[in-house]
């Protein structure tokens, strides 16, 4: 692969990610700010990070094939 290639895809890469971000800061800003509220928006980002990475490694490998 050229280099030119490979930083298209490292462009790619980055805009997913990017995505991937503020896709989960939008979903889950934080409208009360009691404790209960911030502790469950915590966990359920936690959990979507971890799923989104998964999903997001699946696609880099696509890209990157």
């Amino acid at each position: 692969m050229s280099s030119f290639v490979l930083e298209n895809k490292l462009k790619e890469i980055d805009t997913i990610t990017e995505r991937i971000v503020l896709n989960i800061n939008n979903k889950y800003k934080t409208t009360k700010n009691n404790k209960i509220s911030r502790r469950i928006i915590s966990k359920t980002r936690r959990k979507l990070l971890k799923k989104n990475i998964k999903y997001y490694l699946q696609i880099l490998k696509i890209i990157l094939d």
